[in-house]
Parts: structure tokens; sequence; C-alpha cells
């Protein structure tokens, strides 16, 4: 009968632990890397993030005045084409002879 080497429970218990704190520390160690990489992310654009609201408040702003004066020009155009209307049915009634024009 031949003698068999086998490994006793008690040293595999201790990989098994050796194993877990390797592990564990790998993990350590990538949230370790994780969060400064956040962190200098963080601290690297914030000035940058900062500019971009301002910058978007200062384009709001010029767009609410944009809107304003499309507003304005809107309401002229439909002057305009209210006096062009007007100015049309005059000349059209001058042509026809309804209307006598007026003497400078």
């Amino acid at each position: 009968m031949a003698i068999q080497e086998t490994t006793p429970p008690h040293s595999v218990l201790i990989g098994y632990k050796e194993l877990a704190v390797l592990a564990v520390i790998v993990l350590l160690i990538v949230v370790a890397i994780f969060g400064t990489t956040m962190w200098a992310i963080s601290r690297t654009f914030a000035p940058l993030r900062e500019d971009i609201r301002a910058l978007s408040r200062r384009m709001d702003a010029a767009l609410a005045g944009v809107g304003k004066e499309l507003l304005a020009l809107r309401k002229d155009i439909g002057d305009l084409d209210s006096q062009a209307a007007r100015i049309e049915t005059i000349l059209e009634q001058q042509r026809r002879g309804k209307t006598a024009p007026d003497a400078p």
C-alpha cells in the first residue's frame, strides 16, 4: 500500500485567508485610485463648470433680448403689412376711378 501525501486542511485555510487579504488589498487600491482620480477631476473641472454656467446664464439673457427684439420686429412687420394692404386698396380704387387722388 502506497502512502499518499495530502495537504492538511490547516494549510488550505491559511491559503484562503491570504487570498482574501490580497483581494481586499487590491480592492482598496482600486478604490483609492478611483477616488483620487475622481477628486482630481472634480478639482480640475470645477472652475470650468462654473465658467460654463456663467456663460450659459449670459447666453440665456442674450437670447431673451433677441426674443424681445424678434417680437417687436414681428409687430413692425405686421404694421407694415397692414399699411401695404391699405395702400394697395387705395391704389386699386384709384385705378378703377372710385376715388380721386389727393392734391399735393
